[in-house]
Formats: structure tokens, sequence, C-alpha cells
């Protein structure tokens, strides 16, 4: 996917955030709201790998809580790939910041209370997150 590219008639590629194993996060605005988002698309297009996506992106639906990223939409680009719009959140991973420096007491502190929160949240509703890793820890 390029700059400029339209997803679902409502988000245009800005620039690739990043990318992992399942595939590529893209920043885009979601032209309806003029937000950005995070675009996460599934590289693999393999029914199961498709089923375990939808899967996720509808588990990220129910949750709500100011420390979980907040589901916009999911579907299928035209090229027939899942993807997931989730809220852009601006700042750095943990994983990032432990690169630059160590936290203080109090930052340990309330990163791990944060956590603990958010995880609480999915577990009241028997979700399982399998990917809790500094990369995945906005602050």
């Amino acid at each position: 996917m390029r700059r400029g590219d339209v997803i679902a008639d409502r988000f245009q590629i800005e620039h690739t955030a990043g990318s992992g194993g399942m595939g590529t996060v893209y920043r885009a605005l979601d032209r309806q709201s003029g937000e950005p988002v995070a675009l996460k698309v599934l590289r693999d297009t393999a029914e199961d790998q498709a089923r375990r996506f939808a899967k996720e992106a509808e588990v990220l639906h129910t949750l709500r809580h100011p420390r979980i990223v907040r589901y916009i939409a999911h579907g299928r680009t035209l090229g027939g790939q899942p993807f997931l719009a989730m809220e852009w959140l601006e700042g750095v991973s943990l994983s990032q910041l432990l690169r630059q420096r160590s936290l203080t007491m109090q930052e340990a502190y309330q990163m791990c209370l944060g956590t603990v929160e958010a995880v609480a949240v999915a577990h009241e509703r028997k979700i399982l997150h399998r990917d809790i890793k500094p990369g995945n820890l906005i602050l």
C-alpha cells in the first residue's frame, strides 16, 4: 500500500508506521472523522489467519478502557487482505523508551498498574491477551 491509497472508501494511507510477523501497520486518515488511525493490514490471507484476525477485531470492539486502544472498524481491502482500524496513539512504546533509559520506580509502578487495569478488563470478559510485551505498551 502506498501513500494516498484509500481502504474501504474511508481510510487514506499516510505512511507505514511499522511491520511485524502478521502484517503492516499504517498511519491513515479516517475520512469520516478526520482523525488519524492505526490501520493494521494482515499480510497472510489464509482463511484460518483471517478468522483469527477477525476475532481479534471483534474482541477489541467489545473492550472499553482508557488503557486499551479504541476500535474504529475492520473489514477487507479490495485485494482481500483483512484490516483493523484503531485509534492512533501518539507516544513511544515501552521498548523504545527502555533503549534510551531506565524507568524510575514511579514510572515502573504506573506502567504496571495501567497494564494490570487493562488486562483485568479483558479477563473479566474471559479474554486472554497473548502478546503483552514492551513493544505493545504505548506511553
